[in-house]
């Protein structure tokens, strides 16, 4: 689908093909972060065949080199295959903000929220919902806890309203167990 195409597409039908991840939203940070993957394979790729070719002309028998044999694995099988997968990903990927909308969680937004989980524990944070590269790219920050609409609690809170309560499948051992979400604000 091209930009032209996905700007006439509605709300509900962005939402349902994000859910159905037919197509991926993100922020400029999530894009980025596709981008610098992609550059740092490829440079990885690079770097590998350097290295092989080096352990190629000091070692002659390299059925023995172990370190040569992983290195030749992940460079014709591994790398590329993980490649491809962030292309076909990054095609699909739409750079997205709802946070112009009022008085529900939206994307981009952040919500404040109580989450009761299957085993009753109780937990209220406060978290921004985005995307999976999104979320990929602020593992390391943990000044926010950022949510993808994919993720159990993104999925069950996105759309809702303040005050609003609905329940949160999460999945065990190939089970589904629910849980419950209240909104407490968004922001």
């Amino acid at each position: 689908m091209n930009q032209e195409k996905f700007s006439k597409l509605s709300l509900q039908e962005i939402r349902e093909l994000a859910l159905y991840r037919q197509i991926f939203l993100a922020s400029q940070l999530g894009i980025d972060y596709l981008d610098r993957q992609i550059r740092e394979l490829r440079d990885e790729q690079r770097s590998l065949t350097l290295e092989m070719g080096q352990a190629a002309n000091a070692d002659k028998d390299l059925r023995e080199n172990p370190h040569f044999m992983q290195s030749r694995t992940r460079l014709q099988n591994e790398i590329p295959r993980r490649i491809r997968d962030l292309i076909d990903e990054q095609a699909k990927t739409y750079l997205y903000n709802e946070s112009h909308l009022k008085g529900e969680v939206a994307f981009g937004k952040s919500f404040e929220a109580e989450v009761i989980y299957p085993t009753g524990d109780e937990e209220i944070d406060t978290f921004t919902l985005l995307g999976p590269s999104d979320v990929s790219a602020n593992q390391k920050k943990a000044t926010l806890q950022i949510v993808s609409y994919l993720s159990p609690i993104g999925k069950s809170a996105w759309g809702a309203k303040i005050k609003e309560a609905r329940e949160i499948t999460f999945n065990e051992k190939e089970r589904a167990v629910v849980g419950r979400i209240k909104i407490r604000r968004i922001f």
